[in-house]
């Protein structure tokens, strides 16, 4: 049975919110600011900022001046940190154990509030990062999902190219920084999570010590992505392995029916128990590794089912994919197939619910997005309510969109995709 977690929400008088969870079972403490200021906050004067700023708040503070300094002084408590910029969010973490937990709380408001932004850390920064777009550029893979991904959102600040990134690098002024910040980096746009083993007198204290200095502004809406039209991608690469990749059109984070979507995709591609796998690896032995997942943003989403094989083995498997997406969304599942998906997604949530930094990450994301938190039990019990009508349902809505073709391969200069009847 799964325990009951606590979930202490508070306003500080800036307007942050504070989401506090005790794990009084738990040997550290984790800290971590999220921001609804991912790469979607950018305006088209600004491709890249979100993701330089995260770069630029860790080279230095009054108290702290160099970026050496910054490292120096988390790692005498014994802390881990990092941060991560993505298309909706931008994340600052810090993890140290139980004593060190005020110096985590007061070293991220530091480089958070007081950063120095000098002109040297952004010509630094720009050669780092141009250096961190290379590396990505010199993986084919990468490359692909780049490209295909912003063919898909083209015109969207998610659908930019890392080549386009990598030319706007040198645009990517200090003053045009710190304007991307004061407009985005406003107490209304981010959640302080604190949780682990401390309580919530202490944590919130200590939010109300150093965060009461932070900016209120307006809080950030994202332009939406509105309709986006199948597309057809073949990139030609020096691969051994060729990759393919099915983006069908999906649900947003919220909707009603991404917990059967969550289902399908288990009972289609999530492990060596699933039609995809069993099908195309373990009979056929057609794909070295095969699968399906749910690509979820605030407003939209995907289906993806992706395969990885040798070129010359595209064709017969592709057509066993098709013959699968065509019985799934024409038949129901077995009881068997359906028990064994939802047992699987509820581990994967009750995994993740006794990890403090997993557990806090869903329900800071949530609180962040949405403005609530939904339990683990709460997303139980709606995988628990799918049956295999609502996944012959969802998987006729899916499957029977023209979904978008993606395809890295060696020599392969055209591909189309067979209908799903």
């Amino acid at each position: 049975m799964l325990k009951e977690y606590t979930y202490n929400v508070s306003t500080l008088p800036c307007g942050l919110r504070l989401l506090h969870m005790p794990f009084t079972e738990a040997a550290s403490v984790f800290v971590k600011l999220i921001g609804k200021v991912g790469d979607r906050a950018e305006g088209a004067h600004e491709i890249g900022a979100a993701h330089f700023f995260e770069h630029l708040i860790f080279d230095g503070t009054p108290s702290m001046p160099t970026g050496p300094d910054v490292a120096r002084t988390l790692a005498r408590m014994g802390g881990r940190s990092n941060g991560q910029t993505g298309g909706e969010t931008v994340r600052y973490w810090a993890h140290v154990l139980p004593e060190q937990a005020e110096g985590a709380v007061a070293w991220l408001a530091d480089i958070f509030l007081h950063s120095l932004h000098r002109e040297e850390d952004v010509v630094k920064e720009r050669k780092v990062i141009a250096e961190e777009l290379v590396s990505r550029l010199d993986n084919p893979e990468s490359v692909f999902w780049d490209e295909f991904e912003s063919k898909i959102y083209a015109g969207t600040p998610i659908g930019r190219t890392l080549r386009e990134t990598m030319d706007f690098l040198p645009k990517l002024t200090r003053e045009g920084l710190l304007a991307y910040k004061d407009r985005a980096y406003v107490a209304e746009n981010f959640v302080l999570e604190i949780g682990g083993n401390i309580d919530h007198a202490r944590a919130l204290a200590l939010a109300e010590k150093y965060f009461v200095s932070m900016a209120s502004g307006a809080r950030m809406q994202f332009a939406p992505i509105g309709h986006r039209t199948s597309i057809n991608y073949i990139l030609n690469k020096d691969v051994e392995q060729a990759k393919l990749a099915l983006f069908f059109p999906g649900f947003s984070e919220s909707d009603p029916d991404t917990p059967t979507a969550a289902v399908l995709a288990h009972i289609l591609g999530g492990g060596q128990a699933s039609r995809l796998f069993i099908k195309l690896r373990e009979e056929l032995h057609l794909v070295y590794n095969t699968g399906a997942h749910l690509d979820t943003l605030s407003d939209t989403g995907d289906f993806v089912v992706s395969a990885k094989l040798k070129e010359h083995k595209l064709n017969d498997a592709t057509a066993a994919i098709i013959e699968i997406l065509t019985d799934l969304s024409t038949n129901q599942a077995s009881d068997n197939e359906l028990e064994t998906a939802r047992n699987t997604a509820e581990m994967a949530l009750a995994l993740e619910a006794e990890r403090v930094v997993g557990h806090m990450g869903a329900a800071g994301h949530q609180l962040l997005m949405t403005g609530k938190i939904e339990t683990p039990q709460e997303e139980m019990a709606k995988i628990a309510k799918v049956t295999k009508a609502d996944v012959l349902r969802v998987a006729r809505n899916i499957f029977t969109k023209s979904p978008h073709v993606g395809l890295l391969a060696k020599d392969r200069k055209e591909f189309t995709l067979p209908a799903i009847t």
